[in-house]
């Protein structure tokens, strides 16, 4: 058996990373309940001091030669946007994760997610009302579930930006990306 050689070594992992998944929902939680964050607070903690802690916990501080500790952080698109007098991207949202990432100090997997789960944010709600920006079964219906909880829909699989849904989706993937590349 022949293998191929990657010449470019800038794309050749150094380590195996092992990166648990860190729901965003509960990061903001840590944030916006009042009585939790008083308690961060007066303990000296943050959320990412409490991540640093588990991540340490988990791999003793020394993980094995050729191992990586790190996360990956779940983010929905919808919940980056805020309702002014129209929906806009709003880069604070997304600046708070990426300060989280940086205060944490860990290799980070970012999964940038706009998908059948409709999240939290009123804009979310809003496209999964929306016909125009749902799938349609094989006998026209649109298909809304509830999932351990959670609300999901079939979004359309069109390409076209006109699409609200779409419009939504691609402009935040590329409004984030570009932050991430700055």
């Amino acid at each position: 058996v022949r293998r191929r050689r990657c010449h470019n070594k800038a794309f050749m992992p150094k380590a195996f990373l092992v990166a648990p998944w860190i729901e965003e929902m509960g990061i903001r939680s840590w944030y916006e309940d009042p009585e939790l964050a008083e308690m961060l607070r007066k303990s000296g903690l943050t959320p990412a001091a409490m991540l640093q802690g588990v991540l340490s916990a988990l791999d003793g501080g020394n993980p094995p030669a050729g191992i990586e500790l790190g996360f990956m952080l779940s983010i929905n698109v919808y919940d980056l946007f805020t309702k002014r007098e129209t929906w806009d991207f709003d880069r604070g949202k997304f600046q708070f994760f990426l300060d989280f990432i940086r205060e944490v100090g860990r290799p980070v997997v970012i999964n940038l997610r706009a998908n059948h789960f409709v999240g939290e944010s009123e804009l979310a709600r809003e496209l999964a009302a929306d016909e125009s920006s749902l799938a349609r079964a094989s006998d026209g219906s649109f298909i809304r579930e509830i999932y351990f909880n959670n609300a999901t829909f079939a979004p359309v699989f069109s390409q076209d930006e006109q699409i609200l849904l779409n419009r939504f989706r691609f402009g935040g993937f590329r409004e984030a990306t570009s932050m991430l590349g700055a």
